[in-house]
């Protein structure tokens, strides 16, 4: 497995991110590395980014075509149900690239699972 840098932003990502391998039990991350564990990174990864751009993009993504979604679902069930498709988003990721050591964060998973229901109620 790849080196992992202590402290800063590496260190957050590989330890709260998805790693498939790590996920599968075919690789561990370091002892001294604050991580969470492997099955919590399922919804821990969705709330990573890599920088503000990522998060804003994430962000617009979602107002502009979740909203509708939101509407009809209420609050709560709504982000719930963003939840649930950030958990089909990284389950997609890890089952595709079992073997990848590289940590997948950010809601972009989630964010397109979220915008299925408006599109394909729409036809």
């Amino acid at each position: 497995m790849a080196a992992v840098r202590r402290g800063g932003r590496i260190a957050v990502a590989a330890g709260f991110g998805l790693i498939p391998s790590v996920l599968f039990g075919t690789a561990q991350l370091p002892t001294e590395l604050l991580q969470a564990p492997p099955w919590l990174t399922l919804f821990s990864n969705v709330l990573l980014h890599v920088s503000l751009a990522h998060l804003a993009g994430n962000m617009l993504f979602l107002w502009v075509f979740g909203d509708n979604v939101e509407d009809a679902m209420g609050h709560l069930r709504f982000l719930l149900f963003f939840f649930v498709c950030g958990l089909g988003g990284s389950l997609s990721h890890a089952l595709m690239n079992p073997a990848s050591d590289q940590p997948l964060i950010g809601a972009s998973g989630a964010v397109i699972f979220t915008f299925c229901p408006s599109e394909c109620s729409d036809s």
